[in-house]
């Protein structure tokens, strides 16, 4: 594999996994936020979550054709 494609390949790692990372701070610190406000009910942490868990998903999601338009530019250059 070229190495502009693995050095592309972990920039959109690493720039995932700090996305998915700050995502998952910033929910915590709304939850926090409305915990000192009230208690959460179990289907309000439920929902939240569901909610984080699909919002992750969506990142890798994002990654993964990133990666997968960076390998068929490459490909496209190679032939």
């Amino acid at each position: 594999e070229p190495t502009n494609l693995n050095n592309e390949k972990t920039r959109l790692k690493v720039e995932i996994d700090k996305l998915i990372i700050d995502e998952k701070m910033r929910l915590k610190v709304k939850i926090n936020e409305l915990m000192t406000k009230r208690v959460l009910t179990i289907d309000e942490k439920m929902r939240l979550k569901v909610e984080i868990d699909e919002k992750i998903r969506l990142k890798v999601k994002i990654n993964e054709l990133m990666i997968e338009r960076v390998i068929l530019e490459e490909f496209k250059e190679m032939t």
